[in-house]
């Protein structure tokens, strides 16, 4: 008998049918599909934007860059024109005609140059630059750099492609790319954007592919060393593993001067703040340097570099002036000084070059205790060379104080 308690429940002729496991299982694909579609058009569209922010910024700053080149190089040119024509003026016995009014004769004008005609030249049309960014497009760019494939287009989710289906995703040209990350990192707002967005891991990492072309591989160390401004920065780079890195470069990339060169730098920039002594000593990259600098005697780019490595490590580290005196210290300064591109002349950066030179060798001697450099049979000529180079750059302030300095240290007398 049953039981008249239980009630009989009579569903509505009008009620929706319940939709089975198998029905539900796929209506939660279909919604997280069309979710992950929506997320992967969103990812889509900033990219493009970002990418044809980059390729605009990129166009515009070869333009200037171009134009400040050509400046400088005119400007540069204008003036040795000038100095060359002073002393023949005043050696030929004729002298300038006098002024209208009677006064001191006026000097003769310069002989024009291309600089002339650029500063007389209408303005450019170039539109306003981009300078500042914000986190958004900083996270996007390393998220760019951090999937960054030779010549492959960037993969931004594990999808598959349907067969025949052509991929129109935006790519951006490595190196175009990086050059407008460096140039976007000239500015400290710019460069903090990109340090909070994890620029650096996503460099070090790409660094860390052995198939990458040179001339990649020289945006992404130029890049790195734009963006060690900062004592922050720097620490966290060689936190990151920079040194392993450029180590690693250094040794298998020797061949490749500009990449020996800016490897260098970097590691320069590294031991000035009085980091990774331990480990660049123990990877015995002062020995790298100094083959570096033996290999290319009259490459001035690996010259300066090499001798700022060794200027920052004794700079940094005072008890490490005998360790690099037994490293040949004292042979790359006169290898510097037997490169005519590196002490010759009077344009600005003979004269960066020289004083870099000067302080290297000012550190040295001070942290000679033992009278090591005087036992040295380079020192007579790199003595004659500090002399020679006291009357070269006489007119410079800068390179003069520097040499007083050494001059001082060599004679045994402390530099006020």
């Amino acid at each position: 008998m049953a039981n008249p308690r239980k009630k009989r429940v009579v569903k509505p002729k009008n009620m929706p049918k319940t939709m089975t496991p198998a029905e539900k299982k796929s209506a939660r694909k279909s919604d997280k599909k069309a979710q992950k579609q929506a997320a992967l058009d969103q990812k889509e569209a900033r990219l493009a934007e970002a990418v044809a922010a980059t390729q605009s910024l990129t166009d515009q700053l070869m333009v200037i860059s171009t134009v400040e080149e050509e400046l400088h190089r005119a400007d540069v040119s204008n003036q040795m024109a000038a100095r060359d024509e002073a002393p023949q003026a005043a050696g030929d016995g004729t002298e300038a005609p006098p002024d209208a009014e009677g006064g001191a004769a006026s000097p003769a004008p310069l002989n024009p140059s291309p600089v002339s005609a650029v500063y007389n030249a209408p303005p450019l049309q170039i539109p306003p630059l981009p300078k500042e960014m914000d986190a958004e497009l900083a996270r996007v760019m390393v998220a760019y750099l951090a999937q960054y494939k030779e010549a492959v287009p960037i993969d931004m989710e594990d999808d598959e492609e349907e067969e025949g289906q052509e991929d129109k995703r935006p790519v951006l040209d490595a190196e175009d790319f990086l050059y407008a990350l460096g140039m976007l990192a000239q500015t400290d707002t710019n460069r903090e954007l990109l340090f909070q967005a994890g620029v650096l891991e996503a460099l070090l990492d790409m660094l860390r592919q052995s198939d990458l072309p040179g001339v990649v591989l020289d945006w992404l160390d130029w890049v790195i060393y734009t963006m060690a401004a900062t004592a922050p920065i720097v620490k966290a780079l060689w936190e990151a593993g920079a040194v392993s890195v450029m180590y690693r470069q250094l040794r298998t990339r020797g061949t490749e001067p500009s990449l020996v060169s800016l490897a260098m730098q970097v590691l320069a920039t590294i031991a000035g703040e009085g980091l990774a002594r331990p480990d660049i000593l123990t990877r015995k990259v002062p020995a790298l340097v100094r083959t570096a600098m033996r290999r290319y005697p009259q490459d001035v780019d690996i010259l300066a570099a090499g001798l700022a490595f060794q200027c920052e490590m004794v700079g940094a580290h005072g008890d490490l002036v005998p360790i690099f005196l037994d490293l040949g210290v004292l042979e790359c300064v006169k290898l510097c000084l037997d490169c005519p591109e590196f002490v010759d002349g009077t344009d600005v950066d003979v004269q960066d070059r020289s004083i870099l030179l000067m302080q290297c060798l000012a550190k040295v001697l001070e942290g000679d205790k033992e009278g090591v450099c005087a036992q040295d049979p380079a020192m007579p000529s790199i003595s004659s060379a500090v002399h020679r180079a006291l009357e070269r750059h006489r007119e410079c302030s800068a390179v003069t104080e520097e040499v007083n300095r050494v001059t001082s240290l060599l004679s045994g007398t402390p530099y006020a």
